[in-house]
């Protein structure tokens, strides 16, 4: 029990290893997912249909928009 534990843990002088990757964080992870993406090592394209760019060479006065979401890397274990 929780208790028990925080009892034990009181009479003890425990000595903490964060290991191998104590240092590492979320900017850390997304430089490294970044880097991935940017190289052309290990990657391939699954699937590729015609040229989406293409299209806006015939369309007059049109205005190309782009954004760049991300999200933190969540992972999801125990």
């Amino acid at each position: 029990h929780y208790w028990q534990a925080r009892q034990a843990l009181a009479t003890i002088d425990p000595v903490w290893d964060n290991g191998p990757h104590a240092k590492l964080d979320s900017a850390g992870i997304r430089q490294q997912l970044v880097s991935a993406l940017d190289s052309d090592k290990g990657g391939f394209t699954y699937r590729s249909m015609g040229d989406g760019l293409k299209a806006f060479d015939k369309a007059d006065g049109a205005t190309i928009v782009e954004a760049e979401y991300t999200a933190p890397y969540l992972a999801h274990t125990t």
